[in-house]
């Protein structure tokens, strides 16, 4: 059925997180399908992602 799984993603939310303003939605793993899909969701902010590596000895 189109639009269910939308359907009990909001309704999950909704029912548990009363005290909650936003959902994290995690990261799309550089998956172009995920990250189109999330963004149905219509997000407020998105943020770039970076990560930190210890530098090697010499």
């Amino acid at each position: 059925m189109e639009g269910l799984s939308q359907l009990l993603d909001r309704e999950f939310n909704r029912l548990l997180f009363t005290d909650c303003t936003y959902v994290n939605r995690e990261q799309d793993l550089g998956d172009e399908g995920l990250r189109l899909a999330k963004s149905t969701y219509h997000p407020i902010e998105l943020i770039t992602k970076y990560r930190a590596t210890p530098l090697s000895p010499r």
